[in-house]
């Protein structure tokens, strides 16, 4: 190899070099989202706990309802029922970052999501990627026995309402308050 060849591979490596200075300003699907789960009490009115875990998707920008399902298993198995599901993501590609700056863009990036549907993450600046989050909000399960109260009093029937049921089978009236 000549000293000419090298020169001409030489620029190539070195405008490589200067192109992963910037890397993370270029758009890429999503691979790793953070899900944090809370755990809360409604009688007592307050946080139990909440944990936060790091989680490779097994298609990049989607967490199946799968995969979700795997993680809902878990706490209903402790006696917590999922309330509300929410995906988070700041999604800015190169071109919106101005505008985004300038606070000329009305964004949301919080929304409420289905257990039942893939979670879908768009594609955005690699500098972005750390604010994919799934909350996962849980409440306390009921007991049986207090889901339902119901006060029953049965009521005696006057003494016309006696005398005309009395030659047939009739049930006691009961109301229900």
């Amino acid at each position: 190899m000549t000293d000419s060849d090298s020169e001409d591979i030489d620029w190539i490596e070195e405008a490589e070099q200067e192109d992963k200075k910037y890397d993370m300003f270029y758009s890429d699907l999503i691979e790793t989202i953070n899900i944090i789960q809370i755990l809360f009490d409604d009688t007592l009115g307050e946080c139990l706990s909440a944990s936060q875990s790091s989680y490779s998707l097994h298609t990049p920008g989607i967490l199946s309802s799968q995969e979700l399902i795997q993680f809902l298993k878990c706490q209903t198995r402790i006696g917590f029922k999922p309330f509300a599901i929410l995906r988070f993501s700041v999604e800015l590609d190169l071109e919106q970052i101005a505008p985004f700056l300038k606070d000329e863009l009305d964004l949301n990036w919080l929304e409420e999501v289905s257990y039942t549907s893939d979670i879908v993450f768009k594609e955005c600046s690699k500098a972005l990627h750390k604010t994919a989050t799934v909350f996962i909000l849980y409440k306390k399960r009921c007991e049986k026995g207090e889901k339902h109260r119901r006060q029953t009093r049965v009521v005696k029937l006057s003494s016309e309402q006696d005398t005309a049921t009395r030659g047939r089978k009739t049930r006691k009236a009961v109301r229900f308050t």
